[in-house]
């Protein structure tokens, strides 16, 4: 969608809607690795905006405390939130518009999923762009300075972090979604290469992992870590997990964001500009021709969100594992300012240059985390307000100016602040990644029965599937935010 271009908008209430589905040829299929390579582009932006936080900080933190106890957790986020982004991604596919529109349908006040998320990106978005723009400062300040000399000098830390917001907003203002997308895919093809290379030259115990992986067991922390970390320990567990989660795979504007970049490939009906019509209806004509055409359109989602939710996988599993294998035993945990020197050594202890890869490959996953998350919210903005306001002409070139404008001036001062990365990201994970995710789940397994004829609906599986999510990660969502007020 060029620059300028407005979301397509949908019909009023009441007004009549098209008898029958009709959809445009699908592209040839050239063979199964030409058609993912092909797919693999919204997909890969959604992975590279979790691999920073999600990977290289939060899931080594995670197996250094827990050691090899939540590898069953990685492995249902990515179930979940794969399930959650594929369904939306069936729906606009299929429907040729954003669930977004058919979820201010939901009874309650108008549009309000919308106002939702448009508040979550302006009023908890900031502390998401605050959090990585300090993880990536006190990165670069370890980089140049040295070991520990991120929590001597907190406030120098902080004034680079400002820096580094500033300098990224420069770079993804300038830029655009083929040029985000090409960069994405490069940083995740270079990303999993060095991460497995780390994987398998820790020799972890493999056994304990599988089995850890299949058996679920409930997180506790050790007596070391309430010894030697008792910030850590004075919170409830399922806090520390509910965080891991809700970094796992990305957070609600990532996900808005993901269907908004449909729209640039045009798959299915989103091809259509204008749109074919005002939307669709559950008892709506759907000829067999059109049917199989749906069913053809849909393999490129199904690869994107295969794809990247099994690079969100693969990361983050191995990153875990990692922090289990060579952090628990050493009592070493990713903590405060220092969140990224310790995990040095999982390339270092090949040999000691490859320091060097380590931060050339953590600077790459953080800056293209950084430069993309810019994107991913105003994307998140800018289809929130076509769904608030269908009838006026939203700019996506203007949504981005005064969206950047107001996240540098929000974002800076929460940057100043004495307050650790993690406790900055903290508030944001638990209900952009885990309350809202849920709830996205429980609105499309609606929208899904409400509003698609039966030959273009989710399977039955698919469906059970996410109503499961939303049920899983709503509940999930709710028990860690109210533990999180009671311990402020």
């Amino acid at each position: 969608m060029p620059e300028d271009a407005t979301a397509p908008s949908p019909p009023a209430r009441g007004q009549p809607e098209t008898a029958a589905f009709v959809f445009p040829e699908p592209p040839p299929v050239v063979g199964r690795v030409a058609t993912l390579l092909r797919a693999f582009g919204p997909g890969a932006i959604i992975a590279s905006v979790s691999i920073a936080s999600g990977e290289t900080i939060f899931a080594a933190r995670g197996g250094a405390i827990f050691g090899y106890r939540l590898l069953w957790l990685v492995l249902l986020a990515g179930v979940l939130k794969g399930l959650m982004i594929y369904s939306a991604a069936h729906y606009a596919v299929v429907a040729g518009q954003n669930p977004l529109v058919r979820w201010c349908e939901i009874p309650g006040p108008r549009a309000w999923p919308a106002w939702f998320i448009l508040l979550t990106c302006f009023l908890l978005g900031p502390f998401a762009l605050a959090g990585l723009s300090k993880m990536l400062s006190s990165f670069l300040f370890w980089t140049f300075a040295g070991a520990g000399q991120a929590d001597a000098h907190p406030q120098a830390v902080a004034r680079l972090g400002v820096a580094v917001l500033l300098a990224f907003a420069g770079v993804a203002i300038v830029s655009h979604y083929r040029f985000l997308e090409i960069a994405e895919k490069m940083l995740v093809g270079l990303l999993m290469v060095f991460v497995l290379i780390a994987l398998f030259a820790a020799s972890p115990d493999w056994l304990a992992a599988l089995r850890h992986l299949l058996l679920p067991l409930p997180p506790r922390y050790d007596a070391w870590v309430k010894e030697l970390y008792p910030a850590i320990a004075a919170k409830r567990p399922i806090l520390e997990v509910a965080t891991y989660f809700g970094v796992v795979g990305g957070t609600l504007p990532d996900y808005v964001a993901y269907l908004a970049f449909l729209r640039e490939k045009g798959w299915g009906r989103l091809a259509a500009a204008p749109p074919v019509n005002g939307g669709p209806g559950r008892h709506a004509a759907v000829e067999p021709a059109d049917a199989a055409r749906a069913r053809a359109w849909l393999r490129l989602p199904r690869l994107d969100v295969i794809a990247s939710f099994a690079c969100v996988t693969v990361f983050t599993l191995s990153f875990m594992i990692l922090g289990a294998a060579i952090l628990n035993p050493e009592r070493a945990v990713p903590d405060g300012f220092a969140l990224l020197e310790k995990q040095s050594v999982f390339l270092t202890r090949l040999h000691p240059a490859l320091l060097y890869v380590y931060q050339l490959g953590i600077f790459a996953a953080f800056g293209g985390t950084l430069y993309a998350a810019y994107e991913v919210q105003v994307r998140s903005v800018h289809e929130s307000l076509c769904a608030i306001a269908p009838r006026r002409r939203w700019r996506l070139g203007r949504v981005r100016l005064w969206f950047y404008l107001w996240a540098i001036a929000a974002t800076a001062p929460i940057i100043l602040t004495g307050l650790d990365p993690v406790r900055i990201y903290t508030p944001w994970s638990l209900l952009a990644g885990t309350l809202a995710l849920g709830l996205w789940c429980l609105a499309m397994a609606w929208t899904d029965r409400r509003f698609l004829p039966p030959p273009l609906a989710l399977v039955p599986a698919v469906w059970i599937g996410t109503l499961i999510a939303g049920i899983v990660m709503t509940a999930l969502g709710i028990v860690s935010i109210t533990g999180y007020f009671a311990s402020l």
